[in-house]
């Protein structure tokens, strides 16, 4: 049975690769946050986009990270029209139907393309642009949010990919734990 809530049991994970999986996000957030302050640049969608592309492990943050970088970039294409429309639209209604056209167009559009994982990452990059951005700025905003997704889900996947080479180099051989559980 499938459980709507996402907590199964309270308390810790027992499992290793939770905590390893964890350890790799904050390295990767924290290479990116020390980057971003020597380019004097926001940190907060390249360290999303780490969180994303580090997922459950290489595969699970593979998945992950391509859905938020598709997202981030499909909401940030549509937002980029839909900003000049909202904010030469008079009047609440005629912006409230702008902002509903848009949503509906990336819901659309991530349908399309059967990219249905990554409509919720283009929502939130559609509406920060469209709420949230002066108007002076709102290009130079969107192109750099999907950017710095883009940045933060590559670097956290090549943590995972040396991650995993480095354990695959160091576990056992099968001719050594066969060798340790008969006592030899």
């Amino acid at each position: 049975m499938h459980h709507l809530i996402p907590f199964r049991r309270p308390g810790l994970p027992r499992s290793k690769s939770v905590y390893i999986q964890l350890g790799l996000a904050l390295l990767a957030a924290a290479i990116i946050i020390v980057s971003y302050d020597l380019l004097d640049r926001n940190p907060c969608f390249a360290c999303i986009g780490a969180v994303f592309g580090m997922g459950t492990g290489l595969w699970g943050g593979l998945h992950s990270a391509i859905n938020r970088s598709v997202g981030t970039l499909l909401g940030g294409i549509l937002a980029l029209p839909f900003y000049t429309l909202y904010n030469w639209s008079h009047g609440p209604f005629p912006r409230d139907l702008c902002l509903l056209a848009g949503l509906a167009l990336l819901i659309f559009l991530g349908l399309l393309v059967g990219a249905t994982d990554a409509i919720p990452a283009g929502t939130v990059v559609y509406f920060v642009v469209l709420c949230t951005v002066q108007q002076e700025r709102f290009v130079r905003y969107t192109v750099d949010r999907i950017l710095d997704t883009a940045v933060g889900a590559l670097l956290a996947l090549g943590l995972s990919v040396l991650y995993a080479v480095w354990s695959a180099r160091h576990a056992p051989s099968p001719k050594a734990a066969a060798g340790s559980k008969t006592g030899s």
